[in-house]
């Protein structure tokens, strides 16, 4: 984890760089694509309770692959080494999950999903907006267009009726529309 202030330091570019991210300048930091999961996950009512869950979930999961690994680890050492070995330190115990000398095992808790998630989207909505926008630079160019709408109509008691007769687009910088939308006059 690194500390907010040494990361203030750094210039935007090399400090966006780093993957985890601390909402807090005591606690634990957060992996910055695991918030962007969430964020993409959102619009499916994915929300913070059951993605905590299912965080907790894989950190037990990744508890026990540990342990069972250590477990074979002692087995090995029991059974399968040579008896030549006799300097052979024992393998130290292995701790529980919550033991925060050993495994140090953290739940993760919706109200830090929370506090890193507001702090994740202060720094990378911008980006998320670009990802999905058409025109996401700073241009503002509005224009009145009378093309096509002759084409958008409703039948009403057998009759073609055109509620538009203009389309109001803004453009950005890069000429791309921002906003395109049917206006009446």
């Amino acid at each position: 984890m690194v500390h907010p202030k040494a990361l203030a330091t750094l210039s935007t570019m090399v400090a966006k760089q780093f993957p985890f991210m601390t909402p807090h300048i005591h606690g634990p930091g957060y992996y910055a694509p695991m918030m962007l999961m969430l964020v993409a996950m959102m619009p499916s009512s994915i929300l913070f309770g059951t993605y905590a869950k299912v965080i907790n979930i894989l950190q037990r999961f990744k508890f026990a692959q540990t342990h069972a690994s250590y477990l074979d680890a002692v087995d090995h050492w029991k059974n399968v080494q040579p008896p030549a070995i006799v300097n052979c330190t024992v393998p130290k115990p292995f701790s529980s999950f919550e033991d925060q000398t050993g495994y140090c095992g953290i739940k993760f808790l919706p109200s830090l999903l929370v506090d890193g998630l507001r702090m994740f989207m202060d720094v990378h909505e911008k980006y998320i907006q670009a990802a999905f926008q058409v025109g996401v630079d700073e241009g503002c160019s509005s224009y009145d267009s009378h093309k096509l709408t002759g084409y958008i109509y409703a039948i009403i008691a057998g009759k073609k009726v055109r509620p538009f007769t203009a389309t109001y687009s803004v453009l950005g910088l890069s000429g791309k529309p921002n906003i395109s939308r049917f206006k009446y006059t």
